[in-house]
């Protein structure tokens, strides 16, 4: 999707101006043509994807004010006049005047948050429809804030348990760099007006530090190009899979990994049930919410038992990584009737057990992380003074 800047004449001979999300610019003035603008002119917004987005908070609290406002028994539109001089973020008070207007010519709620689709996701607009559909709303928008903040919670305690090591990691490998490109040589040229015999860890290290200097730019440029040709591969349905499997391999990380997949799809798909979406629409909804696409596979194959009147729990034992406390839950909530109260705990389950397992990671990589950094640096200086150790000796 792409965001386009309009220019043009509405129904009513006024100049119309806006934002309007399209994948291309065909699109874009055919849905312009169903809003009866003519004459317009359209300009592409060059901007990057991460600046499009409006922060969790943000949407949160939108959703939470909307919510509140729609409760009271305001009209959507006067709802949307308030949230729009209360906003601040510049992206979602454009949204709003665009989706205000929309309103006013007599677009749904639902079809004209869709034209955002980077502020407001699948999720967020087929939740809407069916409040607006059921004429509860203001119910819909409170879980959409709830969901929203539970999913946000969750996914920046998954991404706090990566940045950590990987943080550390990035400074232990500035640290080393610069011992053997700065400080080791400075030794090299003082043990050869010594001219003498060098212990093996210091001619190692030494050995070490001619190769880092001398191949460094080439590292580099090796690195930077596996890096790159690894993105492309990644993106490749083979790619994807095969990088997905390497990330649920890793040890204590990929169950934390598994548990926050789970944990979001069960979320997302119990927030769809209690807004009263079928369960085959809830599906095709949620299923990529897991962000794995094992998973993902697995969720496919129970839309087509759903459609073929199966239930959707069945095939989710065929994945070999899905829990089988899930499945059983999902059947157990089939039979019953209760299946989004019993995703609901699944859910809760899940983030508790991910919350846990971050604390612990946190703990446990922190002081490792810091004795292999102390290690390394005490190796290599051990190797640089361990001659002048031993010509003191010496001389003793």
């Amino acid at each position: 999707m792409a965001e386009y800047k309009y220019s043009g004449i509405d129904k009513t001979g006024k100049q119309a101006k806006g934002l309007v999300s399209a994948k291309d610019e065909q699109e874009a003035l055919r849905l312009l043509r169903n809003k009866q603008i003519k004459d317009v002119s359209l300009r592409k917004e060059f901007t990057f994807s991460f600046f499009k987005r409006v922060a969790v908070k943000d949407l949160s609290a939108f959703t939470r004010q909307f919510s509140t406002l729609v409760s009271a028994n305001l009209p959507i539109d006067e709802s949307l006049g308030i949230l729009t001089e209360q906003t601040e973020d510049k992206r979602l008070k454009a949204a709003c005047e665009s989706i205000l207007k929309q309103v006013r010519t007599g677009v749904t709620l639902g079809n004209a948050l869709s034209q955002h689709p980077i502020i407001f996701d699948k999720l967020y607009c087929s939740m809407v429809h069916a409040g607006e559909a059921a004429g509860v709303l203001n119910i819909v928008l409170l879980k959409l804030a709830e969901h929203i903040e539970r999913i946000d919670k969750i996914q920046k305690k998954v991404k706090t348990s990566l940045a950590y090591p990987a943080v550390v990691a990035m400074i232990a490998v500035v640290v080393i760099s610069a011992l053997f490109i700065f400080v080791v040589p400075t030794f090299k040229e003082m043990f050869k007006e010594m001219d003498r015999e060098l212990p093996f860890i210091t001619k190692m290290v030494l050995n070490v530090s001619a190769i880092f200097k001398e191949y460094l730019p080439l590292t580099i440029l090796a690195l930077v190009g596996v890096y790159f040709l690894l993105r492309r591969y990644i993106k490749t349905e083979k790619g994807l899979e095969t990088f997905t499997k390497a990330k649920l391999r890793l040890p204590i990380i990929g169950r934390m990994l598994l548990k926050a997949s789970v944990a979001r799809f069960s979320r997302t798909l119990a927030t769809l049930l209690h807004a009263g979406i079928p369960l085959l629409d809830a599906l095709k909804i949620s299923k990529h919410s897991a962000n794995n696409i094992i998973i993902e596979r697995g969720i496919e194959s129970s839309i087509k038992a759903v459609e073929i009147g199966e239930p959707f729990s069945k095939p989710l034992a065929d994945v070999t990584i899905f829990p089988p406390l899930v499945v059983r839950m999902a059947a157990v909530g089939e039979r019953s009737g209760n299946l989004k109260e019993l995703l609901a705990k699944v859910a809760d389950y899940y983030e508790e057990e991910v919350n846990a397992g971050v604390d612990s990671v946190l703990s446990v990589l922190e002081p490792i992380m810091i004795l292999l950094l102390g290690i390394v640096i005490g190796f290599v200086l051990v190797a640089m003074y361990l001659p002048l150790f031993e010509m003191v000796t010496e001389i003793r």
